[in-house]
């Protein structure tokens, strides 16, 4: 038997266990510490993981931000402008600003200073509620990494992706520092929404 970092015995050992993503699950040979339960995924695991995930055809989580009611309902025009049910209007942005805007070179600048304008704009502190977003293994995979690296919740990630494509389309000419950038990100992501809306 190897040795467990986690409970510092030699109780790894090679055999079937159930690896949860999300709400789903699969099944693998990987080593795992008898005592403490703790899974260690090789890279050839994980590509395992990787390839049944992206093989999915439903949503592996359910995740559950919070909004306000005006964020909600302008969230909610949109949608209905472009002829989208809410919650794939809130999975576009979501996914329009972890696969678009975050791999912009002036990102996390730009995060500070949209986030804070959308802060002045919209009623953020005002009383939440709930939504529930069901979500893809690829998203999640985005959404974990972005929490990680961020040390935010993944509910945090979906909010923060909704205001900032709000923003952009609401007011982003506004920010001075920025407006090339926002501009060009504004009609990229107009296109972006256009194009699913059209294809769905």
């Amino acid at each position: 038997m190897k040795f467990c970092i986690n409970c510092e015995t030699e109780s790894v050992v090679h055999s079937k266990k159930d690896i949860h993503v999300g709400e789903e699950k699969i099944r693998l040979e990987v080593d795992n510490c008898k005592k403490c339960g703790t899974v260690f995924l090789s890279p050839k695991d994980q590509e395992k993981i990787d390839e049944w995930g992206n093989t999915l055809t439903t949503a592996v989580k359910e995740t559950q931000p919070y909004f306000t009611d005006e964020v909600y309902n302008i969230t909610r025009d949109y949608a209905k402008k472009y002829g989208l049910k809410w919650t794939q209007f809130v999975k576009l942005c979501t996914a329009f600003y972890l696969f678009k805007m975050t791999k912009d070179k002036n990102f996390k600048k730009a995060r500070e200073v949209l986030l804070a304008q959308t802060a002045e704009n919209f009623s953020i502190k005002d009383r939440k509620t709930k939504h529930s977003v069901s979500i893809s293994y690829r998203m999640l995979k985005q959404l974990e990494l972005f929490s990680d690296v961020w040390s935010v919740r993944e509910a945090n990630v979906v909010e923060e992706a909704v205001l900032c494509c709000v923003g952009l389309l609401d007011f982003g000419k506004e920010i001075v520092e920025f407006e090339k950038m926002f501009d060009e990100k504004k009609t990229e992501l107009q296109e972006y929404v256009v194009e699913y809306a059209t294809s769905a």
